[in-house]
């Protein structure tokens, strides 16, 4: 997992020039800066510097992973000093939009937290469009809202962070006839029936998903999608956070398309508005650590 100390070390080697320089302004050793950069690479799976020159070069890739850096610490370091005045809020209730395709499993292990922390807290989570919660943190209505990345233009008074992405999967019932196929091609999808949701329009992202089948069955809810395929009506794209459980207990059968990349996820990402309030600051700030997963 991305980790802080890994992202500020390869920073300061950026700014300072070298990894000796870098461990000197970090008040630690060469050995460890280096260390934590090469483990950084390794993590994202790309050369951050050419170690051939005298000083450490930076690549391109590791110009565009800088600009990103800059943020993630940027907004760290914003938190955790929001954090330290978590004991003294006097926030008692927060107000959050959740986005129609987003599966309350990607927010709960974060609410249980919150709950913990802040035990008189009174939450409100709230479902809708994009463009009505949108709207509603614009004018006031909700303090936090989560949704996957839909672009447009953002007011200027409400912060927005990129979360963790959230994972889909092909889903059918164990009884489905796609399962005898050797192959399953678009050729054989276009054939069987298609559930989907039809929040999936909302977003230029989620439509970019689009549909495999030539016969479509559309409901409002994610989770009827699921009950859908479990009675094997069709298959379906689905979050993999809510369908895992009913995969292990074998209600559900996950596939894999051939015109998938092998191994390779589909991911969306995912982003969270905030609008800034001097009586929930801390509470915000505090869930989004979570939502985040910043590892100090």
């Amino acid at each position: 997992m991305l980790q802080m100390d890994q992202l500020v070390a390869f920073l300061e080697t950026v700014e300072t020039g070298s990894f000796s320089a870098a461990a000197k302004s970090l008040s630690t050793n060469k050995t460890r800066v280096s260390q934590l950069v090469e483990e950084l690479e390794i993590e994202l799976n790309l050369k951050l510097f050419d170690r051939a020159p005298h000083q450490p070069k930076l690549t391109d890739e590791g110009a565009e992973v800088l600009k990103r850096a800059r943020i993630m610490i940027h907004q760290h370091n914003r938190l955790i000093g929001l954090s330290s005045s978590l004991a003294d809020s006097g926030v008692t209730e927060l107000r959050i939009g959740l986005g129609r395709l987003m599966p309350m499993s990607y927010v709960d292990e974060a609410l249980v937290k919150l709950a913990n922390r802040f035990p008189d807290l009174q939450v409100k989570v709230e479902r809708g469009s994009h463009e009505v919660l949108r709207h509603k943190i614009e004018q006031g209505e909700l303090d936090v809202f989560v949704q996957i990345m839909g672009g447009g233009t953002l007011a200027e008074f409400v912060d927005l962070y990129e979360c963790r992405p959230l994972a889909w999967k092909y889903v059918c019932s164990p009884d489905s006839d796609l399962l005898t196929l050797n192959e399953i091609d678009m050729d054989a999808l276009s054939s069987y029936r298609q559930i989907v949701c039809d929040a999936l329009s909302e977003l230029p992202l989620t439509e970019l998903l689009g549909t495999a089948s030539t016969q479509v069955w559309s409901v409002s809810e994610q989770l009827d999608v699921i009950q859908m395929v479990e009675q094997d009506l069709g298959f379906a794209l689905v979050p993999a956070s809510m369908v895992d459980e009913r995969v292990a207990i074998g209600a559900l059968s996950v596939f894999e398309p051939v015109f998938r990349p092998i191994a390779q996820p589909i991911l969306t990402p995912v982003e969270c508005f905030l609008r800034p309030s001097v009586k929930a600051d801390s509470v915000q700030s505090y869930l989004l650590q979570q939502l985040l997963h910043i590892q100090g």
